[in-house]
């Protein structure tokens, strides 16, 4: 609730209970509709000034932001869907391809993180994603490693 949970800055000054009591404020339910849930450190200012980036450039990400979108407009050409995020979950067996060894991470990270039936095909969907932009057309393991890490909150 203060805001300071994870930081290196401030401490924070919640206690236990009142932590837990302000995450149930959050019904499953709702969390359950997000596709992912990420952790961001604070950013340190000095570093966010300096001009010097050691990561992709924008650009490059943009590009493959760009050819990933490109794979889903041709996967969806015949169907009334654009992108993965919309497929319903009957569809997603038909259109989406699944390596056996990522079929197997996938029932025992279900089952591991108790997802529902709308969490496990947004897990599908998210490493579905993450093939495209890995311009995979099949999802392996790692897509799905990678897309069952988001699921965790």
């Amino acid at each position: 609730p203060c805001g300071y949970h994870g930081s290196t800055k401030k401490a924070c000054l919640c206690s236990p209970h009142g932590m837990e009591l302000y995450y149930k404020k959050l019904s499953g339910p709702i969390l359950d509709r997000i596709d992912m849930h990420v952790r961001v450190k604070e950013v340190d200012l000095k570093k966010m000034t300096q001009q010097q980036s050691s990561g992709e450039s924008s650009t490059v990400i943009r590009q493959r932001v760009l050819a990933a979108h490109h794979i889903q407009l041709q996967r969806y050409r015949t169907t009334p869907y654009t992108r993965n995020a919309d497929i319903n979950s009957k569809d997603v067996k038909k259109l989406f391809k699944i390596s056996p060894s990522a079929q197997l991470l996938l029932a025992k990270g279900a089952a591991r993180h108790r997802l529902s039936a709308r969490g496990y095909f947004k897990v599908i969907k998210v490493a579905q994603t993450i093939a495209d932009l890995d311009h995979q057309n099949i999802i392996a393991p790692h897509h799905l490693a990678e897309a069952l890490q988001y699921r965790h909150y």
